[in-house]
């Protein structure tokens, strides 16, 4: 087991990045983090049905389950990029994981559709934290010469939980209720949030002011084109489709120039 260990994440170099026992437990801690919001942005497609019924939805409107959850980590995944560099990877991972575990017990406690979809939000905004300290966790915990082994060991836990999460969801559900869902991921999320502090390397930010109209612009670009997409299956007029897509595609070519 130790050799396989030694093998998938490496030996101690010289340089920096972390000592081999440090960098596997930093690893495991935020590769549980990971795992958990990439399965969130897929796993709730398979109870979807058991969700409208519970919830009296029609299927068109629980879709937003799935929706504001994608549409949360597009908008807030680039401008948490930046505050990465700003405030450190660290910080911005455990307040990350700490709201993404918060909103997962929301998630398993809502009353109706629109508590469910808002508790998305914020767990959307908090997969965006995870997401966005990617780079920076490997730089911080391989060595140069092996920090494409860290990201790609990352990349594998990505498109494997993408790939079990409708397994994953026929499982809990073939079991329990929709809600376990969601409330699974609290353990995990504070078993992840507790070797955080120990495990991960600390990393100070460079301190530059944040660029909050870039943000502001990244989010109004995202959230029409996906609205204008959305509009066009549930049939809205084709004028209002087109000022959405149009006005998305406008301020996102404006915001790629000012940042």
């Amino acid at each position: 087991m130790s050799e396989i260990a030694s093998q998938i994440f490496g030996e101690i170099a010289e340089g920096d990045g972390l000592s081999l026992e440090r960098r596997r437990w930093a690893m495991f801690t935020y590769l549980i983090g990971l795992a958990m919001s990439v399965l969130d942005g897929n796993i709730a497609n398979t109870a979807l049905p058991s969700i409208a019924v519970q919830l009296h939805a029609s299927a068109a409107t629980s879709i937003w389950v799935v929706n504001a959850f994608i549409l949360a980590v597009a908008i807030c995944v680039l401008p948490l990029s930046s505050l990465v560099d700003i405030i450190g990877y660290k910080r911005v991972y455990q307040a990350g994981l700490a709201i993404f575990t918060l909103a997962s017990l929301g998630c398993s406690l809502p009353r109706s559709l629109d508590t469910l979809v808002m508790a998305r939000v914020v767990q959307g905004v908090g997969a965006a934290c995870i997401w966005s300290v990617s780079a920076a966790m490997m730089r911080y915990t391989y060595p140069r010469s092996l920090l494409g082994r860290g990201i790609g060991l990352s990349g594998i836990i990505v498109f494997t939980s993408a790939a079990a999460g409708p397994s994953v969801a026929s499982g809990i559900l073939a079991i329990t209720t929709w809600h376990w869902l969601f409330a699974i991921n609290i353990p995990f999320g504070l078993l992840s949030l507790s070797l955080s502090e120990r495990f991960l390397a600390p990393a100070k930010g460079a301190g530059h002011r944040w660029d909050f109209w870039s943000a502001v612009l990244n989010g109004a670009a995202v959230t029409l084109l996906i609205t204008g997409i959305d509009d066009v299956g549930n049939g809205r007029h084709l004028g209002i489709v087109f000022a959405e897509l149009a006005g998305g595609l406008r301020w996102d070519s404006h915001w790629c120039v000012v940042s």
